[in-house]
C-alpha cells in the first residue's frame, strides 16, 4: 500500500530542490509512490503536472522511460509526477515524441523553478559568510585611502608624471622611455649609415628615446577604486545586510534573481578591486618613486611622497 503522506513529503522535497539526486535505477525505485510506468496522454486523461528532477546517467546505467507503450531506455531524463498525483521518469527525447508540449511546458516550468531555487541558495550561501565579504570590502576601502593619499601627492606635485602615468596604465606600458642627444660615436655610425652629417641636425646630433627604468603596478593608475568600490562593490553587499530571513522569503523569483545577480557582480568586483588595490601597493613603493626622477620629477617632490608611503607599510606586512 502506497503511503500517501511519504510521497506528498517526497514531492515537496524535490519541488524546494532537496530531494535525492537520481544516480540509477536503484534511485528511482527508492522514491516514496514511484512508478515503473504509467499511462499518459488525453485517453488516460493524465498529463504531466511537474518534474520533481532532472537526471543524467552514465550509459551503463541507462533506465527505460515510464510512459507506457514507450519503455525505452535513456540516459537523460526527469523525474515526475502526474496530474493525478503519480510519480514515474519521463526520458527527454521520449517526452518530446509522446507528450510533446505537455511535456515542453512542464520543462519549461521546471527551469523556471529550479533556477530560482540556485538564485535563493546562492543568496543564502553569501549572506552567511556575510562578514566575510565585509571585512574584504573594509581592508580595501582603508587600503583606498591610502593610495589615494599617494595618488594625490603626485596629482599636486607631479602633474606632468601624473599625466604619463595615466596613459602608461592605459597603453599597458611600464617602460619608462627617455630621449637624449646621441654620442659623437653614435652620431658618427648613423651619418655614415644614412649618409646624413650635422647640418642636418638642429642640435648638430640626431636624438633617440631609450629605456630608463620599468615601473610595477601602473595599471592602478588606470582605474578610479574608491568610485569603483561605491558604485560597482558595496551596494549590493550592503543591500542583502539589511535583509532579515522573511524579506528573503517574500522575494519574487525575478526579485531573487536580480539579487543574485548583483550578488554575483559583487563578489567578482571585490576581487577585482583586491587586484587594482595590489597592483597599487606595488606601485607605491621607494623604489618606484625614486623612479620618478626618470621621468622628470625633481628629489624634491618625489621626497613629498614619503610621508603617504609610510602609512602603507602596515598593509604592505599584511
Amino acid at each position: 500500500m502506497i503511503d500517501k503522506d511519504a510521497v506528498a513529503k517526497a514531492i515537496e522535497r524535490y519541488l524546494t530542490g532537496s530531494g535525492e539526486p537520481i544516480k540509477n535505477f536503484a534511485d528511482l525505485e527508492a522514491v516514496p509512490g514511484y512508478e515503473q510506468q504509467i499511462e499518459f496522454g488525453e485517453k488516460a486523461g493524465r498529463s504531466i503536472k511537474d518534474m520533481l528532477e532532472k537526471y543524467e546517467l552514465a550509459k551503463v546505467d541507462e533506465v527505460p522511460c515510464g510512459i507506457k507503450g514507450c519503455r525505452k531506455k535513456h540516459m537523460h531524463g526527469y523525474l515526475v509526477v502526474s496530474s493525478d498525483g503519480r510519480i514515474t521518469n519521463i526520458g527527454q527525447d521520449c517526452g518530446n515524441n509522446h507528450l510533446g508540449l505537455n511535456f515542453s511546458s512542464a520543462k519549461a516550468s521546471y527551469n523556471v523553478r529550479r533556477k530560482a531555487i540556485s538564485n535563493r541558495k546562492a543568496v543564502e550561501q553569501i549572506r552567511a559568510e556575510l562578514a566575510k565579504h565585509q571585512d574584504r570590502i573594509s581592508r580595501i576601502k582603508s587600503l583606498s585611502s591610502a593610495l589615494n593619499q599617494c595618488r594625490e601627492v603626485i596629482r599636486e606635485w607631479m602633474p606632468i608624471q601624473a599625466g604619463e602615468l595615466i596613459e602608461m596604465a592605459y597603453k599597458q606600458r611600464s617602460v619608462i622611455v627617455v630621449e637624449r642627444q646621441m654620442s659623437k660615436r653614435e652620431a658618427a655610425v648613423h651619418f655614415a649609415q644614412t649618409g646624413t652629417s650635422r647640418k642636418d641636425y638642429v642640435c648638430g646630433r640626431p636624438m633617440v628615446t631609450e629605456e630608463a627604468g620599468r615601473l610595477v603596478g601602473v595599471a592602478f593608475f588606470g582605474s578610479d577604486l574608491s568610485a569603483f568600490i561605491s558604485k560597482s562593490v558595496s551596494p549590493a553587499i550592503n543591500e542583502v545586510s539589511t535583509l532579515t530571513d522573511s524579506d528573503i522569503d517574500e522575494l519574487s523569483a525575478q526579485a531573487i534573481s536580480d539579487l543574485s545577480k548583483r550578488l554575483g557582480d559583487s563578489l567578482r568586483n571585490i576581487r577585482e578591486a583586491e587586484k587594482i588595490a595590489d597592483h597599487g601597493l606595488r606601485f607605491f613603493t621607494p623604489d618606484n618613486a625614486a623612479k620618478l626622477k626618470l621621468m622628470g620629477a625633481s628629489e624634491e617632490n618625489v621626497k613629498r611622497l614619503a610621508p603617504a608611503l609610510s602609512e602603507l607599510a602596515v598593509f604592505h606586512s599584511q
